[in-house]
C-alpha cells in the first residue's frame, strides 16, 4: 500500500503455525495435476518402477519425498535469511519497480517480435 510517498508492507492478518503452513502446502502441492503428471511420465518413462523388485519401490518413493525435502527446506532457508537479511522497504520497492519495467519491456518485445 502506497502512504505518502512510502511503500508499507502489511502482515497477514491470520498467523498460522509452521507446521500447518507446511501440510497445507504438501497437500496442495500432492493435489497439483501437473506434479502427478510429472512424476509419472518420469517413472513411466525411465523404466524404474519395472525394472526394480517391487520391495525397493517403497525406498524409490521415500527417496524422492526426503530430497524434495530437503530441496524445499533449502529454497524456504533462502528466502527467508532473503527477507530477514537483505529486503529493506526500500529494496523492496526498487525490486518492484525494476520487475515492473522488465514486464514491460517484455510485453514491447513480444508486440514487436510476433
Amino acid at each position: 500500500m502506497r502512504s505518502g510517498g512510502q511503500v508499507q508492507i502489511q502482515e497477514p492478518c491470520t498467523k498460522q503455525s509452521p507446521i500447518s503452513s507446511y501440510i497445507v502446502t504438501f497437500l496442495l502441492t500432492l493435489s497439483n495435476p501437473m506434479t502427478i503428471v510429472l512424476f509419472i511420465s518420469i517413472f513411466g518413462a525411465s523404466g524404474v518402477l519395472f525394472s526394480q523388485a517391487a520391495s525397493s519401490v517403497p525406498l524409490l518413493v521415500g527417496g524422492v519425498f526426503i530430497g524434495s525435502m530437503i530441496w524445499w527446506l533449502f529454497l524456504v532457508g533462502i528466502v527467508a535469511f532473503v527477507k530477514v537479511s537483505v529486503l529493506k522497504t526500500r529494496r523492496l520497492a526498487l525490486i518492484n519497480k525494476l520487475s515492473g519495467l522488465m514486464m514491460i519491456c517484455f510485453g514491447v518485445s513480444a508486440l514487436f517480435h510476433h
